[in-house]
This record gives C-alpha cells, sequence and structure tokens, in this order.
C-alpha cells in the first residue's frame, strides 16, 4: 500500500475541523480540576485522530501503518483508527484507479477496529461526493451503518463550524429512511464532542432537536460517553436522570461501545464506569448482552437488523436496569 504525502484539500477541511473553535479550542481555560481534567481528556481524543490522519500520510505500507498504530497509547488508539480510515477514503477518492486502501486496511491493522475503521469511513462521506448507502451492501449489517454513524457525526460539525450550531439540522436530502435515523445517532455521538462533555450543554443542543429524534440522539451520546468518556460518575448518573424515558436508549449505546472495545481488547475506566452506572455490571457482562442480542436477531435487510440489535438490548436494559 504505497500512500503519497500530498493531502488533498477535502483531507485538509476535516484537519481543521478537529483543530478550530468549533470544537472549543478558543475557549477560556476552565476554571476547576474537574474541568481540567475534561479538557485533557478531550485534547488526547482530537490529538489521537489527528495523528492517526497524518499516519495514514506517512505510512508507505500495511506493515508500516501497523507499526505506527502499535505505537499509539491502547486508550485511545481507536480514535487513531478512525483517522486512519478517514485519511485513506480520502486519499481513495483523490486517486481514480488505483487500489481501494480502506479495505485492506480494515482487513489488517484496523481488524479489530472495525467500528472505528467505518465511521472514519463515514467521516470521509462527508466530504466527498458517494452515496453512503452504496456501503451497506458492501460490509456487515452493522459495520454498513457505522458508515451512515460516521457521516451524521462528521456532517454535523461541518455544519456547525459553518452556523454556529445545529439549530434543528435536519439529515440531508440523500440519507432518508433508516439511514437518517442512524445519521442521528452520529449527531448525537458529535454533540458529546462539541459539547466537550459537558452534561448541561448536551441537554441544551438535544431540546434545540425535534423531540421524535431524541432516541437516536440518546443512543449516540450512549456510545461517546462510554466509548470516550470525560466524565465521572456524578455526571453519568445525571447524564441517565435527564435522559428519562430515554434512558434504554442511552444504555443501548454504552453496551455498543462496551462490545467494541472488546473486541478491541482494550480496558477503559470510562466504559467500565458508563457500564457500572447505567447496566450496574461489569463491561465483559455489558458487552456480552449487545452480543448475544446482535447472535439473536434474526438475518433480514441491514436496516430491520440493526435496529432489532439495538431494540434486543434496550428490551434487556428493561429486565436488568439497575
Amino acid at each position: 500500500m504505497a500512500v503519497k504525502r500530498r493531502t488533498p484539500d477535502a483531507l485538509r477541511e476535516l484537519l481543521a475541523d478537529m483543530m478550530e473553535s468549533t470544537l472549543g479550542r478558543d475557549r477560556p481555560q476552565p476554571p476547576n480540576p474537574k474541568q481540567v481534567g475534561q479538557k485533557q481528556r478531550f485534547d488526547e481524543i482530537t490529538h489521537a485522530w489527528v495523528h492517526g490522519c497524518r499516519l495514514a500520510l506517512r505510512a508507505r505500507s500495511d506493515e508500516e501503518l501497523s507499526l505506527l498504530l502499535n505505537e499509539v497509547d491502547a486508550k485511545v488508539r481507536g480514535f487513531a483508527v478512525e483517522g486512519v480510515a478517514l485519511s485513506l477514503a480520502v486519499l481513495d477518492a483523490s486517486e481514480p484507479g488505483v487500489e481501494l486502501r480502506w479495505p485492506a486496511f480494515l482487513q489488517s491493522a484496523g481488524a479489530h477496529y472495525g467500528e472505528g475503521v467505518c465511521l472514519g469511513l463515514g467521516w470521509a462521506h462527508s466530504r466527498l461526493a458517494t452515496r453512503v448507502p452504496t456501503h451497506l451492501n458492501e460490509l456487515s449489517p452493522l459495520l454498513g451503518w457505522m458508515v451512515v454513524d460516521g457521516y451524521g457525526c462528521g456532517y454535523a460539525l461541518r455544519y456547525v463550524r459553518s452556523e454556529g450550531g445545529l439549530h434543528d439540522q435536519a439529515p440531508p436530502n440523500d440519507v432518508a429512511g433508516y439511514a437518517a435515523r442512524v445519521f442521528d445517532q452520529g449527531l448525537g455521538r458529535c454533540i458529546w464532542y462539541i459539547e466537550r462533555f459537558q452534561v448541561k450543554g448536551v441537554l441544551r443542543v438535544i431540546t434545540e432537536l425535534a423531540a421524535a429524534r431524541h432516541g437516536d440522539l440518546w443512543t449516540g451520546i450512549g456510545r461517546a460517553c462510554s466509548y470516550g468518556g470525560g466524565v465521572d460518575r456524578a455526571s453519568l448518573k445525571a447524564l441517565e436522570r435527564h435522559a428519562g424515558p430515554y434512558r434504554s436508549y442511552l444504555a443501548a449505546g454504552v453496551a455498543h461501545a462496551a462490545w467494541a472495545r472488546l473486541r478491541e481488547d482494550i480496558s477503559s475506566p470510562y466504559t467500565q464506569l458508563a457500564c457500572e452506572v447505567l447496566w450496574g455490571l461489569s463491561p465483559a457482562a455489558t458487552a456480552a448482552i449487545a452480543s448475544a442480542a446482535w447472535s439473536d436477531t434474526a438475518p433480514s435487510g441491514p436496516d430491520d437488523m440493526h435496529e432489532q440489535w439495538l431494540g434486543r438490548i434496550r428490551t434487556r436494559y428493561a429486565e436488568v436496569a439497575p
């Protein structure tokens, strides 16, 4: 896999999104130790993401890329993988006729980070003139929808950067049906990071969006607060309380993140805390619920399977919720 060093315009724009004030780079210094810790975690995540984007430009082979990724701190390696996949997808689009790089990455260095690879691919699609749903037939039903999730997160970030806020921002016209719901799950993840793990800010943004979208938004927030973390037990308790009738959606996102962490073979204190608070279980036990729900999902169309799976997790939550 030979990767040229030049950086396409679309990739430069995406890198700028992570480095500019949309994600709070121009905010004043946090006034208390708790917010200092949140800023540190936020910076760890964004730096890993950008570092991953740049690793894809540096590596001259799959083997070198794998070695470079293994040097990234395991606690944030998933975010670096997302950045790598984004860069590879943009490079693929900028060099037509060259063998696609991102599928090879998914089968090699990114094999244990399937969700991260596909989220990065979705980010790339938020800048490229490609219809995201085409990948639903190329990937497994679970990973295919992660592309749409990533698209929603990347699209929302760009919208916030240009408009100054979400303002009831709707999915683009080419994202309809069940894809619009998964788009909103990506939007929920984006809200978590845009608001820098501040529960009050997250709640404020949710109220700006239509109530019919709240369930999927909370699912995305659950994934982000468990996988990315950034908050303590008290904040997670507040998040759970404010989720109200959408607690099971929040919990489903937490379970998905726990399952992703298990497949990555990476232990995260943030995932552990989210599983304890929302499920009253260990990450391994929570991940087992998500895994069993997928195994019990009847084969059908990709949208039906994905929603069946999340629905089974929500049902299980109602049975075991602390």
